[in-house]
């Protein structure tokens, strides 16, 4: 229920859930409301994410997690990667090494080919060391995704 109302959700849902997040009686609900941030469907909601990883109001060890549900997001997937392509060089020194290919698995999901073009185009030129055949498998996926709503598209109208 609480990834419905987030995927349909406004800014005032947006707002409920971070302070949820924030005064969570338990840790499992903290994740819950956590979680849920990045399904917001709008760029609106995704700056406010974004302010939330850059304040420290979440936690760096949850951050690359975060930014990999917002990639997996498609109504979000262009503005958060603008966001992880600017600011790459800090996100790379904010968080853990190993959760930098937690943060690259959203683009699987990715199916805008633009968005995808410039994830790949990216990615000739930046080295992760520490996702070596991930990243490779996390973009082939990128191009099946992509191929795959574009013969669908084709095939809905």
């Amino acid at each position: 229920a609480i990834n419905i109302v987030a995927t349909t959700g406004g800014a005032d849902d947006f707002s409920l859930f971070a302070d949820r997040y924030r005064n969570a009686p338990n840790p499992q609900e903290e994740r819950r409301y956590l979680f849920a941030l990045p399904l917001f469907r709008s760029p609106e909601q995704a700056d406010r994410l974004f302010t939330m990883l850059d304040d420290g109001s979440i936690r760096s060890q949850d951050g690359a997690y975060v930014l990999g549900r917002a990639l997996a997001n498609d109504a979000t997937a262009a503005t958060t990667w603008a966001y992880i392509e600017a600011n790459w060089e800090a996100l790379g020194a904010r968080y853990p090494d190993n959760s930098i290919p937690r943060m690259i698995a959203g683009a699987q999901s990715v199916g805008d080919s633009d968005v995808a073009a410039a994830i790949d185009a990216f990615f000739e030129t930046h080295d992760v060391p520490q996702a070596g055949k991930t990243l490779d498998q996390h973009l082939e996926r990128m191009r099946v995704t992509v191929r795959l709503r574009e013969r669908l598209r084709a095939e809905l109208r």
